[in-house]
């Protein structure tokens, strides 16, 4: 057998996933099935993790997704089938100094530290529906930036 893909996946990827109404769920959701499957070996940054949680619990449908059912579905996510990354203090220093000695500002830093994750964790592919901000932080690694 052999190495199966390791795909990163963007808080923009995330959350779709959560809710059956969002535009961009049934390109996400594939995705997420070849994870749960054991087809793509699955990365999850914590950041994401967080950021999902901040965007599903005021996410305007209707009716409102509950906390204990966003809490759940979150944990399913962080103990199920993804491996959980995170940057460290080094991937932070790398990248305010990447970001400032090109004079990039705002909340790109963001995803700077997403693709500093995806980087570390030897991604061959990086989910967003952001690809613009994170081509612009990581134009090294546009080949393996896609929106699902």
């Amino acid at each position: 057998m052999g190495r199966r893909v390791k795909a990163f996946f963007d808080t923009s990827a995330v959350v779709p996933l959560f809710v059956e109404s969002h535009v961009h769920r049934g390109r996400a959701a594939p995705w997420f099935e070849r994870v749960r499957t054991g087809e793509v070996r699955g990365i999850l940054p914590l950041h994401s993790a967080a950021e999902a949680y901040r965007t599903l619990s005021t996410y305007p449908v209707v009716p409102r997704i509950e906390v204990p059912v966003l809490r759940a579905a979150l944990h399913l996510l962080l103990d199920g089938p993804f491996e959980v990354v995170t940057p460290e203090a080094d991937d932070y220093r790398a990248v305010i100094t990447f970001l400032a000695d090109r004079e990039i500002r705002g909340r790109v830093v963001y995803d700077a530290l997403l693709i500093q994750a995806a980087r570390k964790s030897g991604a061959d592919v990086i989910l967003t529906f952001n690809d613009r901000d994170f081509r612009r932080v990581a134009p090294d690694l546009a080949d393996r930036i896609r929106t699902p």
